[in-house]
């Protein structure tokens, strides 16, 4: 599937899919690793991926458990630096200041960064995701994306994109149905939180990218469980409404605090349509319910 058929299922162009949709990465002493796929809700700088992509990457004083923590540093992503081709072969990293997540109960992590870095040249083509929190319906087409095989180049050091990433890799989609809604986890082992299952094939490096239904954005890939030709395809998309009692530190009208995401949804930084829901724990496991 390509991100030509994707942006006709949304209704952007494959520019503005790739400002929004974008690689995660992580700066190590053995060089840049690439780790997964997150996507723009908030043009505050708040993106959401999945949860598996970027834990353990917190400061070492940051317990694990804990909900909210600030970035090493060596998290990044990367958009296009300018509305050229090139702009595109060229990405601008974006620090990652602070990760919000919860090891036991949620494969949706929320991530921020420094908006100041992003690139005014392209700027004006983010549009972030509105979230979709309807239950998804068994048998409706579902549509998958993210940045399988990343590799990543040298950083440029002349010309109008000097202090860009070369990056060589587009966005790669799959298309399959959904067939089953598990809000309270599918296993306890290899998939405990709220998600739902899709007949498709997600390779690594699409961890954390947005999971389309008929309805808008409804999960995150988090696991893919048929890398052999001989398995049927299978896929796991975390429910994203399982993330919304995370919070995140921003500045807006009423000063610095701590905001929960159902906090942005209600005043509007993060668009979402759909019934309400609710999180309620069974026997130690999240459940999410729908009103």
């Amino acid at each position: 599937m390509t991100t030509g058929t994707i942006s006709i299922v949304t209704g952007r162009s494959e520019f503005e899919f790739m400002t929004s949709v974008v690689p995660v990465l992580e700066t190590t002493p053995r060089g840049i690793v690439a780790l997964g796929t997150a996507f723009f809700v908030s043009e505050r700088g708040v993106l959401v991926t999945a949860r598996h992509v970027v834990d353990g990457r917190l400061d070492d004083d940051v317990a694990a458990g804990d909900h909210l923590g600030q970035s090493d540093h060596g998290l990044f992503i990367l958009v296009p630096s300018d509305v050229t081709s090139e702009g595109q072969r060229h990405r601008a990293s974006l620090v990652v200041t602070q990760v919000a997540l919860e090891p036991q109960l949620s494969d949706v992590a929320i991530l921020v960064v420094d908006m100041d870095q992003f690139p005014v040249a392209t700027r004006q083509h983010l549009k972030p995701w509105t979230l979709a929190h309807f239950r998804p319906i068994p048998g409706e087409s579902s549509w998958a994306a993210g940045y399988a095989g990343m590799v990543v180049g040298e950083t440029v050091a002349s010309g109008p994109s000097a202090g860009d990433i070369e990056w060589h890799q587009a966005l790669h989609c799959e298309e399959g149905p959904i067939e089953e809604v598990l809000p309270g986890g599918r296993d306890p082992v290899m998939a405990p939180h709220p998600c739902f299952s899709v007949s498709t094939n997600t390779a690594p490096g699409m961890s954390g990218g947005p999971v389309f239904t008929s309805r808008g954005i409804g999960g995150v890939v988090s696991l893919g469980m048929s890398q052999s030709e001989e398995l049927p395809p299978y896929s796991v998309a975390a429910l994203i409404s399982s993330g919304y009692h995370l919070g995140v530190d921003l500045v807006l009208d009423g000063g610095r605090r701590t905001y929960l995401i159902t906090d942005l949804i209600r005043m509007g930084e993060i668009g979402a349509v759909g019934p309400a829901t609710a999180m309620v724990v069974n026997d130690g496991r999240l459940e999410v319910v729908w009103f």
